[in-house]
C-alpha cells in the first residue's frame, strides 16, 4: 500500500485479545501507548514501533503487524529514517553551486556510486501538507575524502533539503558471487549455482542459514567456519560481507609509495615512562623478513590481490608491534585497520599523528 501505513493488532487469521486488568483494554493498545510514551519519536519509524509492540503473554497467539511501502518513515513525519552508515552529509558550494559530498574513496565511494536525497515539496492542493519525493544522484570527481554529486536527470533543487544527507542506493562496486546450496530467494548479490563463488549459503536448521566465505585471503589464512544467520537477515548480511571485501581488497593502482614504504613486525619491549603510555621499543628480528607469498585468486573471482607479507608468531605472552618505515620525500599519516573474518568487522587501531621521512 502506498497511500497509508497500517498498524494492526494481529495477523489476518488471529484475534486481538484484551488485557486481564479491570477495566480491561486491548493488549495492542496498551503496548502501543506505552511505547509512544517511553520512546523518542523523532528517531523511531513505524516499522521499529511495531517491533517494540511485543505481547509476552500472547506471543504465540497475537502478532502486531506493520504494512505499507513507507513504514520506514519517522512517526507522524514525511521524512524517512536515515541509515547513517549509508548516508553522508551534502553541502552546496557557494561559488559555483556544486553539491559536495562529505565522503570519497576512503569511504568506498567510486565514480558512479548512486545516491538518493529526500526532499520535501509543498502540496499544491493543501498548504498544510508536504510531499516527500526523492532526487537521484551519481558521484563524480571522487577524491579521497570528498566527491561531487550530479543529478541523474535535470532538476531544480529546492532551497532547503530535508536533512541534506545523501543515502547510497548502489555502491557501484564489484559484486561478490554467491552460491546457494538449497532453495534461494532473491538477494542483492550475484547468484551462481555452480563453479567458483566468493560466498556459499547453505540451509541449516529451521530458518537458519550457514554462510561460508571462499575469497582468496580467507581461503589461505583463515580456518573457515560457518556464520549462522537468520533467513530474514540474509540480504543485509550479504551486503555487509560485500562491503567488508571491498575494503579488504581495495588497492591504489598507482602504487605511489612502492619502493618508499616498508612495514616490519617486531616484538616490543615496554618501558615505563612518565606519560600515560609506556614507551614501546622494537626488539629482535623482523617477523615479516622478506617473506612474501602469492595468493592464488580464481580467475572467476572479482576479488584479486597481489603478494602479501605474512608472519607466524607462537609466543602469545609478549607484545608485538608494527614498525612503519618511510623513505619517501613526503610525510605520511598512516592508519592501521584490523579485519576480522569471523564476523566481518573492521576496527581501526590507534592513529599515528605523523610519520617523518627517514
Amino acid at each position: 500500500m502506498t497511500s497509508h501505513i497500517l498498524l494492526a493488532a494481529c495477523r489476518q487469521e488471529e484475534l486481538a485479545f484484551e488485557t486481564r486488568d479491570t477495566p480491561s483494554h486491548g493488549a495492542f493498545t496498551v503496548a502501543l501507548v506505552e511505547a509512544l510514551s517511553t520512546q523518542s519519536l523523532a528517531n523511531l519509524s513505524y516499522e521499529q514501533l511495531a517491533e517494540l509492540l511485543m505481547l509476552p503473554s500472547l506471543e504465540t497467539r497475537q502478532h502486531p503487524q506493520c504494512e505499507g511501502i513507507n513504514k520506514n518513515r519517522v512517526l507522524f513525519n514525511a521524512s524517512e529514517l536515515i541509515d547513517r552508515s549509508h548516508s553522508f552529509k551534502v553541502t552546496k558550494r557557494k561559488e559555483d553551486g556544486r553539491l559536495v559530498l562529505d565522503a570519497g574513496g576512503i569511504h568506498g565511494i567510486v565514480e558512479g556510486t548512486k545516491f538518493r536525497v529526500a526532499v520535501e515539496r509543498s502540496d499544491a492542493a493543501s498548504e498544510h501538507n508536504a510531499l516527500l519525493s526523492s532526487i537521484m544522484f551519481a558521484s563524480t570527481g571522487v577524491q579521497a575524502l570528498q566527491s561531487f554529486l550530479v543529478p541523474n536527470l535535470p532538476t531544480t533543487l529546492p532551497h532547503e533539503l530535508r536533512d541534506f544527507r545523501a543515502t547510497v542506493t548502489d555502491w557501484n562496486t564489484l559484486l561478490v558471487t554467491v552460491r546457494f546450496l538449497g532453495p534461494a530467494g532473491s538477494y542483492h548479490s550475484t547468484l551462481t549455482s555452480s563453479g567458483h563463488s566468493d560466498i556459499s549459503v547453505q540451509c541449516g536448521e529451521g530458518d537458519m542459514l550457514q554462510i561460508r566465505r571462499h575469497d582468496p585471503l580467507t581461503t589461505k589464512y583463515h580456518k573457515a567456519r560457518a556464520l549462522e544467520v537468520s533467513n530474514g537477515h540474509l540480504s543485509r548480511i550479504l551486503d555487509g560481507i560485500s562491503r567488508f571485501n571491498v575494503h579488504l581488497y581495495r588497492r591504489n593502482p598507482h602504487t605511489p609509495t612502492k619502493g618508499h614504504f616498508d612495514v616490519q613486525l617486531h616484538q616490543v619491549d615496554a618501558k615505563a615512562d612518565t606519560g600515560l603510555r609506556p614507551v614501546l621499543t622494537p626488539v629482535g628480528e623482523d617477523f615479516f623478513g622478506n617473506a612474501t607469498e602469492d595468493v592464488i585468486c580464481s580467475e572467476e573471482s572479482s576479488l584479486q590481490i597481489d603478494t602479501v607479507k605474512h608472519a607466524v608468531v607462537t609466543n602469545m605472552d609478549v607484545y608485538y608491534g608494527l614498525t612503519l618505515i618511510n623513505t619517501s620525500d613526503n610525510d605520511l599519516f598512516p592508519y592501521v585497520f584490523y579485519f576480522d573474518p569471523n564476523d566481518c568487522s573492521v576496527q581501526v587501531g590507534r592513529t599515528i599523528p605523523l610519520l617523518f621521512s627517514l
